[in-house]
């Protein structure tokens, strides 16, 4: 921690600003994929699956209350707390769906039999454009997870690598 108080301000200010900008990045990014790319994104929103990113946050949230158990101590519910619970639970939802797109883009031949409305069989967006959305995604996890701390940096690529495996062929 800064040794004044001014310079923990503007330390603090730094992050909160930070984090204001991040999400601003995400609402536009998705503002303009909706905009400019309406089939893309309609062919996208059908392949959100909302369940499983509620089922991930639902996990999110018994951690966080175990460790509340734990610690004994919840952060308070300030402004900045409350942009950085909004950042944790859009970096879930992203890195979920950067997850499906890699799954995705190696199952098209499996997912032809077993999933025939996924985006990729339908040809609804192109392999091009999926690669494009999962680069930004992850471009968008890389930005967003170290404005929150450490451990949820390492979990969340630590997420990503182990789908990465699972979904990968060898």
């Amino acid at each position: 921690l800064p040794s004044n108080s001014l310079d923990l301000f503007l330390q603090q200010t730094s992050i909160f600003m930070s984090r204001c900008y991040w999400i601003m990045t995400v609402i536009t990014l998705l503002t303009i994929l909706y905009l400019a790319y309406r089939l893309v994104w309609n062919a996208w929103v059908r392949n959100l699956r909302p369940e499983r990113v509620l089922y991930y946050s639902l996990i999110a949230i018994f951690g966080m209350s175990i460790s509340y158990k734990v610690n004994g101590s919840f952060p308070a519910f300030t402004l900045p707390d409350i942009l950085a619970f909004i950042i944790f639970f859009t970096l879930i939802a992203l890195s979920f769906w950067l997850a499906v797109i890699v799954n995705d883009i190696e199952d098209v031949e499996i997912d032809k039999i077993s999933n025939p409305n996924r985006p990729l069989v339908t040809k609804n967006i192109g392999l091009e454009q999926f690669k494009t959305i999962g680069f930004v995604i992850l471009f968008l996890i890389l930005m967003g997870a170290p404005l929150l701390n450490y451990p949820v940096f390492i979990f969340l690529i630590l997420f990503q690598f182990i789908y990465y495996i699972y979904s990968k062929k060898p």
